[in-house]
This record gives structure tokens, sequence and C-alpha cells, in this order.
């Protein structure tokens, strides 16, 4: 899926500083203890097959490895220059807090189905998205109309995100509290990394 209207805005500016501030809260997905010691945050895209592969494949290994033992906590915070991003930004808007990580785990798995990757329809995305929504008893009828996704506050928070200098250009990316790593986040290297930082923290 092709960057939609917000990249293109972007594209007329420049970029370069020394941080970048997190959209709020509301669009973060949270996995584990949020008190736990190890914060991780990983920036993904819906239009990225690496992260829903991860999400689908290794995820998995370390919730239970790493966040069932209140270890460490995960949000995935999106990185919305794609339209299924953004869209999904609105849905998060019309969902409970409790009911988000259970959105997220069944549009990776919808996103990630043969037939969907290999439909050349153009709204897939969205249809699958509302598709999600009405199992929830939610609903958002003008989710694929870009008049109304320009309206929303879900666009004004991924315009303002997109817009700062050294925001995160490589996806996924993840940062472990609250140091963005360089190297791509395989599960390999984050069994390392976390269990690195575990063992540090049983020494102190």
């Amino acid at each position: 899926m092709g960057k939609w209207i917000i990249a293109i805005a972007l594209s007329f500016g420049s970029s370069s500083a020394w941080a970048f501030q997190k959209m709020d809260s509301k669009y973060h997905v949270a996995f584990g203890n949020p008190r736990a010691p190890i914060q991780v945050v990983e920036y993904f895209s819906l239009s990225c097959e690496q992260c829903i592969r991860f999400f689908n494949d290794d995820f998995g290994v370390i919730k239970s490895k790493y966040l069932d033992s209140n270890e460490v906590s995960w949000v995935f915070h999106p990185d919305p220059a794609d339209l299924a991003t953004l869209q999904f930004m609105v849905c998060l808007d019309h969902l409970e807090e409790g009911q988000k990580s259970m959105f997220l785990n069944v549009v990776m798995k919808m996103f990630d189905e043969k037939s969907v990757k290999s439909s050349k329809l153009p709204n897939k995305y969205t249809v699958i998205l509302q598709k999600i929504l009405e199992e929830l008893k939610v609903s958002v009828p003008n989710l694929g109309e870009i008049t109304y996704l320009e309206k929303t506050d879900a666009f004004q928070k991924a315009y303002a995100f997109l817009k700062q200098k050294d925001v995160v250009q490589t996806i996924p990316t993840v940062e472990i509290n609250g140091t963005l790593l360089d190297e791509y986040p395989s599960l390999d290297l984050l069994n390392k990394k976390l269990s690195t930082l575990i063992e540090k923290g049983k020494s102190l």
C-alpha cells in the first residue's frame, strides 16, 4: 500500500532534529504490566509486512517469556504514513481501552491472510477494519472516505507526529527504556537485549 495524503504533504518539509514526541497514549496498544522495569515501544505500520509477521510469529514468544512474568511491558505505536494505519488509529478512537489489544490481534491476523494479501481490491483493508469493528458492535461508516478522515483527531495527531524532525524512518523500529535500537528487531536480537537487561536488574 502506498503512502497517502499525509506523506505527500510532509514531502514539502525538511527534517533534522534531536528527538520526537510520541502520539497520545489513546493511539497506543499496550501489553503487559505498565509498571514493568523494562519498557518497550514498537513503531509499526499495517503496510509493513515485517511488522505483521513479527506480531503473528514472534510476539507471542516475547509475551510468554517476558510480559507474562511482569518483567517487560510492550506498546505498539502506529507509524501512520499509510492509509490503513491512519484508519486503524481512527478505529482506536472508537474503542474502549480493553478492546484495543484484541482489535490489534485480529487485524494483524486478517491482514496476514493470503487471500487478503493477493486481493487487488483497492478498499480491502477498509472492509476488513469495518468487519472487525462490527464484531465489536462499533460502527465507523465513513472509514473509507478521505474527506472524513482529514477531519478526525487521529489525522491531526498523525500529521503532527510525522512532521517532527528525527521521527523514526524505518519500520519496524523498537525502543527499549527510551533508547531506539539501530538494528533490525529480530526475535534473536530482542531476546538478547531483554535477557541482558533482566540479568542486570537482578544483580543490582
